[in-house]
């Protein structure tokens, strides 16, 4: 039988103090206590079980799908290190940007769950009225925002990108995958669901192969 992996998060509440007979060192006595902490280690954490692995430091880029411990999906914007300390900016599905979240609350999502059956998940598709129905007209009006997920057409292929800055697309990967530069009508090639990146897929090489129907 193959289960999967899950993880155990404790949280302490605060620092906890025990209180112990003296012993002959510190040592000892440090030892006793901690015998007497785990004893009665109920009485000072809270904890639960999680799907999925734990995060690392090693591995993490921009476009890579996560879980936090409260079963919300998101997807990392960006990593960088200052003074030798991580710093990551995450956006979760419901496209809220949260800067420099705690990664031991940060689960991999597993490689078996297909990308686009994640991003399903988004709390709703984003509607614009006119003129903002496309993205160009996103951008000039301030509303193509950082952290939103969309699928953008390269020629005839699709890819499930982020926003990570205001002219660059990370491809929502569970590998790491070069992502994409856009400006001024690129913005038009990204779209809220496959199914209307598919369409214009379909009308693009209606136009190119007009001798061929698809």
């Amino acid at each position: 039988m193959t289960y999967s992996k899950k993880t155990v998060i404790f949280n302490f509440e605060g620092p906890v103090s025990v209180t112990v007979a003296g012993q002959e060192n510190d040592v000892d006595t440090i030892e006793k206590a901690k015998e007497q902490l785990f004893r009665n280690v109920d009485k000072y954490i809270k904890h639960g079980v999680l799907e999925g692995e734990k995060l690392g430091e090693e591995g993490l880029f921009p476009g890579l799908p996560i879980r936090t411990s409260g079963g919300k999906n998101g997807i990392i914007l960006s990593t960088r290190r200052v003074n030798n300390e991580l710093i990551l900016k995450v956006v979760n599905l419901e496209n809220t940007v949260v800067y420099n979240p705690d990664i031991a609350y940060l689960l991999k999502v597993s490689e078996k769950e297909p990308i686009e059956e994640f991003l399903s998940r988004r709390n709703k598709i984003r509607k614009y009225p006119e003129p903002m129905n496309t993205f160009e007209g996103r951008l000039e009006t301030g509303e193509w925002m950082e952290g939103e997920v969309g699928y953008y057409v390269h020629g005839y292929d699709i890819y499930p990108v982020v926003m990570v800055s205001r002219k660059k697309l990370a491809v929502i990967s569970h590998q790491k995958t070069k992502g994409f530069r856009v400006e001024g009508m690129q913005f038009n090639n990204i779209f809220d669901t496959k199914k209307e990146a598919e369409k214009n897929i379909k009308e693009k090489k209606n136009k190119d192969m007009p001798h061929l129907r698809f």
